[in-house]
């Protein structure tokens, strides 16, 4: 006589082996997808625009604030300082530029090797630009240690199209552009070149880092006739109201209403109301003086954090919670294979014919 035994043990068990497998899969193929998102976004770096570039005298790695037209200078930038791509997968390229100061970077294009706009910055060799980034990271390295100004004026240029005439302000740097030519990344210094005749050059100049395009916003208030006038500087944010006078410094955000003055370096945040008169001071911690309103005053010392560049989809937590969850989520799947497995051993002797 045929019998069956533990008939619905058996197929109660055979579901739950399914059950475990299609669940096994389920956190294996989301774990592989959030192990790509995390590694694509490691390979990659954000995008960066309008960061700090700091003129550098190459023997010393100090800042240069001046110099004459032959004084040699390199191009320092934030650490692992990184173009949005490399070369080698990406086709991203890394350039240098000087542009009048109210010239908005993003809009020069690097087709053909050469900035479609203004100038350059030039070594021994000739124009810096079209040089290749790390593998990978997209990282700028081998910056020239032997720029200098001069070599302007054996390309071509004059100690007039730099000073104006006597002193005129550009804004100088590297650029990375991706393989169309287009600028994806950017740092920048702000460069004054003065006539001197007794220069080699017919010049001299001064720098200031991370001093970029300068862009005018005017807002009339509803209840005066009077306008706004705000000058932000690398990157910063401002909203100026009322006649309020506001300069804006390296990603500073500021907010002035009815006839404040506010001046915000490197990354402060300020807000000054009713014709007070607001400085916020440099990411070194210096101390700062504070009027609010119309009247009274405090003094306390502040320390705003250095100005960062702006950064697209990914960072570094991201790429952590992503790498996180995915090795959970394919470790949780492999122990329900094994379950599957262990379940389905389990059953089968369950199952027999006397």
């Amino acid at each position: 006589m045929r019998k069956v035994q533990g008939r619905s043990k058996g197929t109660l068990g055979r579901r739950a082996v399914t059950g475990a497998r299609a669940c096994a899969v389920g956190f294996m193929v989301v774990g592989s997808w959030s192990l790509y998102a995390a590694m694509t976004g490691a390979s990659a770096s954000a995008a960066t625009l309008g960061a700090t570039a700091t003129i550098t005298d190459p023997t010393t790695n100090l800042p240069l604030a001046s110099g004459g037209s032959q004084t040699q200078f390199t191009v320092d930038l934030p650490a692992s300082a990184a173009c949005s791509g490399d070369t080698a997968t990406d086709g991203y390229h890394v350039f240098s530029y000087l542009l009048p100061e109210s010239t908005a970077v993003t809009s020069d294009t690097f087709v053909g090797g050469f900035p479609s706009e203004g100038l350059g910055l030039f070594d021994s060799t000739g124009y810096y630009g079209s040089a290749d980034t790390a593998v990978t990271t997209g990282q700028i390295v081998d910056i020239p240690t032997n720029f200098e100004f001069y070599y302007l004026t054996t390309h071509g240029q004059t100690a007039a199209t730099l000073d104006g005439g006597s002193s005129e302000t550009w804004q100088a740097g590297l650029a990375c552009a991706n393989s169309s030519g287009a600028v994806s990344d950017y740092w920048v210094t702000q460069v004054t070149f003065t006539g001197n005749s007794g220069d080699p050059g017919g010049f001299v100049w001064s720098a200031v880092p991370g001093v970029g395009t300068t862009t005018t916003t005017t807002t009339g208030a509803s209840t005066s006739t009077s306008t706004s006038t705000s000058t932000t500087l690398g990157g910063g944010t401002t909203t100026t109201l009322a006649g309020g006078t506001t300069t804006t410094l390296a990603g500073g955000t500021t907010t002035t209403l009815a006839g404040g003055t506010t001046t915000t370096s490197a990354g402060g945040t300020t807000t000054t109301l009713a014709g007070g008169t607001t400085t916020t001071g440099p990411a070194t911690g210096a101390s700062g003086s504070t009027d609010s309103g119309n009247s009274g005053s405090s003094s306390g010392s502040t320390t705003p954090t250095t100005a960062s560049a702006t950064s697209l989809p990914f960072t570094g937590g991201q790429i952590t919670r992503d790498l996180a969850l995915g090795l959970l989520c394919i470790g949780f799947g492999f122990i329900l294979l094994g379950f599957s497995v262990k379940v389905r051993r389990d059953i089968a002797p369950k199952v027999f014919v006397r």
